[in-house]
């Protein structure tokens, strides 16, 4: 929502396999998304992504680039060929800084990056490629009541199904447990529910 976004625009999901990203992914075609690229770590975690959306999706997993000296310019490229003419949006989910800021290369003209992973490290894009790029850059870190009533509204009327997105369930005697597998994301995790 705060990217703005056109009718058919390609959006590029960085931290996709996280609880934000998963939440972004069902939601797109509500926002005219016609393309998804899916940035994370792991392979593995993002294959799975591509069932929980009917547009079209491409993955690039960081873990299967070179790494060191060679990861930034492997990165770039690998963005350069899936998206030669750039996104419309990229939005960032990843908390604790990125390595995925190679990628902002593959920002289009007029394109919006939108952070709310909670990034504390400084945002490493010179003004100059911003100008250049006539980039803005939002943030946002919660949702207004009117988002939550359209989720709601998504939910109760069928359009919107997130059941899948329930990866781990958790009874209240576990809830250390759970509190531990969360913060050390220790296992492919989406969204995660502790019950009495």
């Amino acid at each position: 929502k705060v990217a703005e976004l056109r009718p058919g625009s390609t959006v590029m999901i960085f931290a996709a396999t996280g609880t934000m990203g998963v939440s972004a992914i069902k939601l797109a075609r509500y926002f005219g998304i016609s393309r998804l690229v899916l940035v994370a770590r792991s392979k593995e975690r993002l294959e799975p992504l591509k069932a929980l959306t009917d547009i079209p999706v491409d993955c690039i997993a960081t873990n299967d680039l070179p790494q060191g000296e060679e990861y930034e310019n492997a990165l770039r490229g690998k963005v350069a060929q899936v998206l030669p003419r750039g996104a419309e949006a990229i939005l960032d989910f990843a908390p604790h800084g990125s390595n995925f800021w190679p990628a902002l290369s593959g920002l289009a003209t007029d394109g919006t990056y939108a952070h709310m992973g909670g990034a504390a490290m400084p945002f490493p894009v010179p003004l100059v490629m911003m100008m250049r790029g006539c980039w803005r850059v939002v943030t946002t870190r919660n949702h207004s009541r009117e988002d939550a009533r359209l989720a709601l509204d998504l939910l109760s009327t069928g359009r919107l199904s997130v059941d899948e997105l329930v990866s781990h369930r958790f009874t209240l005697d576990r809830v250390d447990d759970a509190v531990r597998i969360m913060s050390t994301r220790s296992e492919p995790m989406w969204w995660s529910i502790v019950n009495p």
